[in-house]
Order: structure tokens, then C-alpha cells, then sequence
């Protein structure tokens, strides 16, 4: 993996599903790449395969979001 902030890297591929409660939704991913994310106090950083099938709305003023399915 390359990126902006660091050189190339070797990082672990799994494959994921992700399931949003209270929804009748799954999303799988053959290959999701795992980074180290907890020392910037992330959880999960989402992608652009997940996020073509939804509608984010980002307030920058307020810094609100809302991301619809």
C-alpha cells in the first residue's frame, strides 16, 4: 500500500462484510486492506466501494454528517 503520509508498505488483505444494525443491509468486500488507524483514534476508515451505493452529506461548517443507504 501507498499513500500521501508514508512510503510503500506491506499491509494484511481480509475479506470483510459489513452490516449496519437496524437495516436489512450487508456489505461484503473480497479484499479490504487492514491499516493501523487507533493511534490517529480511528476505528475504521470507510472507502469509496462502500460509499458509491450511499448519499453523505458533509456540513463543514458544523462539522455534522449524515450518510444514508
Amino acid at each position: 500500500m501507498a499513500s500521501a503520509s508514508h512510503a510503500t508498505t506491506q499491509q494484511n488483505v481480509y475479506p470483510i462484510q459489513i452490516a449496519i444494525a437496524g437495516l436489512p443491509l450487508q456489505i461484503t468486500a473480497e479484499r479490504a486492506i487492514s491499516l493501523p488507524l487507533a493511534n490517529q483514534g480511528y476505528i475504521v476508515l470507510i472507502g469509496r466501494d462502500v460509499l458509491r451505493i450511499c448519499t453523505l452529506f458533509y456540513n463543514g461548517t458544523t462539522g455534522a454528517y449524515t450518510l444514508s443507504v
